[in-house]
């Protein structure tokens, strides 16, 4: 699984970036610093065209990649 499809499923479970970086680390998954994760939230919100976090969410569940 890449980086990007693991921040997507824990935003489908509800999580914030302090808990998906706590999840990474658990699995031993580099990168897992809050700062990595913001970062590609960010530039994921830039391709979706994306306002907010609550606006990524709905655009990513409308093309199914929740």
């Amino acid at each position: 699984m890449t980086f990007r499809e693991l921040i997507i499923k824990n935003l489908k479970k509800g999580h914030t970036i302090l808990e998906t970086s706590k999840e990474l680390k658990k699995i031993n998954f580099e990168p897992n610093s809050i700062s990595s994760i913001e970062k590609e939230l960010k530039k994921l919100r830039e391709e979706k065209n994306a306002k907010t976090m609550f606006h990524l969410a709905y655009l990513l569940q409308k093309g199914k990649a929740l």
